[in-house]
């Protein structure tokens, strides 16, 4: 593995902190969506006793495991990644691409969220919208 460049590992230790202070729903504003994926990725990997999966979702590719793994979710649409990430069994990391749309469109998308803040609290469940 390459080593990381210092403001690769600040911004590690930022999400690490923001994870060790145990809040489930993240926003990283950034133009660099690659470089936003692969810290969740090390996220993943390095933050937690044991490596968790990452789910991403788009509007465009809906929701999907980055190593590959099957995922079943009741549609692709925001609602539906949502309605996913509570009902996951485990921990994990959950990245949300420009989820800023659809949380400004719908009322429900909006509420659902709220409602899965509660439900992602010590569950070691992280949603990070970029």
């Amino acid at each position: 593995m390459a080593k990381s460049t210092p403001k690769t590992s600040r911004a590690l230790g930022l999400i690490r902190e923001l994870v060790d202070a145990g809040r489930p729903i993240i926003y990283i504003q950034s133009p660099e969506e690659d470089r936003v994926a692969q810290l969740l990725r090390e996220a993943a990997q390095q933050l937690f006793t044991t490596s968790v999966p990452v789910f991403t979702w788009s509007l465009t590719e809906g929701l999907h495991r980055d190593d590959g793994g099957a995922v079943k979710a009741n549609g692709q649409g925001p609602r539906a990644a949502l309605d996913f990430i509570a009902a996951h069994p485990g921990a994990g990391v959950f990245h949300l691409k420009d989820f800023h749309e659809p949380m400004q469109a719908s009322a429900e998308v909006r509420r659902r969220l709220r409602d899965l803040y509660a439900a992602c609290l010590n569950s070691q469940k992280f949603v990070f919208i970029s």
